[in-house]
């Protein structure tokens, strides 16, 4: 049952990224490093309760335009949106009409590279190849076997990772969408397991 368990962390890290959004920030580097958590029960697999997204070293108010200072990008390398690679290749030169900005998107392209990496996907620099999406593919669904719901449940998840994970940050999808859709797949998990989920959950975090 690591579906519950992912499902919770990543929803809980799009909920903070969200907050910040509202607030007028960007995280900038939202990975699985940077998302503490407590968990609940004492028995051999406990479900994350306390979760929390940490390390605002790269944090970015947004302009009034919805886009950080041109110039700062943040992010890790290997978790980085293409934006914030393309904005690190120009250097110090600052181009007058950049194909790509540097946003609220990046933190929307961290949360999906995080399921995706839980699910199996590894690092997501740039565009994930063909080999990489079918490791996610593949994890997503493993994650769903045996669930009466598991083709829908596998639906949601490909959604969530597909739509934050588009190369331009104009086409992603809102955060508000990848909490929507990780609150259903709560739901529909918890439903089919119920209290079982509290003794036999995997957690998928190492």
């Amino acid at each position: 049952m690591r579906l519950l368990s992912a499902a919770l962390v990543v929803r809980a890290a799009a909920s903070a990224v969200g907050a910040m959004h509202l607030a007028g920030w960007t995280h900038l580097d939202v990975k699985l490093r940077n998302v503490l958590l407590q968990t609940a029960g004492d028995g051999p697999f406990p479900l994350p309760e306390d979760i929390r997204l940490a390390d605002l070293g790269m944090a970015e108010q947004l302009q009034g335009d919805g886009w950080v200072r041109a110039g700062n990008v943040g992010g890790t390398p290997e978790q980085a949106a293409p934006e914030q690679h393309w904005w690190r290749g120009c250097g110090e030169e600052i181009p007058a009409n950049p194909p790509f900005r540097v946003g609220a998107a990046a933190d929307v392209w961290g949360v999906g590279g995080l399921l995706a990496g839980l699910a199996g996907g590894g690092g997501c620099f740039g565009e994930p190849p063909t080999t990489q999406w079918q490791a996610i593919r593949q994890g997503l669904m493993g994650w769903c076997v045996g669930v009466a719901r598991g083709p829908q449940l596998f639906s949601l998840l490909e959604d969530v990772v597909q739509c934050c994970m588009r190369p331009h940050p104009l086409d992603r999808c809102s955060i508000d969408f990848v909490v929507q859709q990780l609150t259903t797949v709560v739901e529909i998990a918890r439903a089919e397991w119920g209290d079982a989920c509290a003794l036999f959950a995997p957690l998928l975090l190492e």
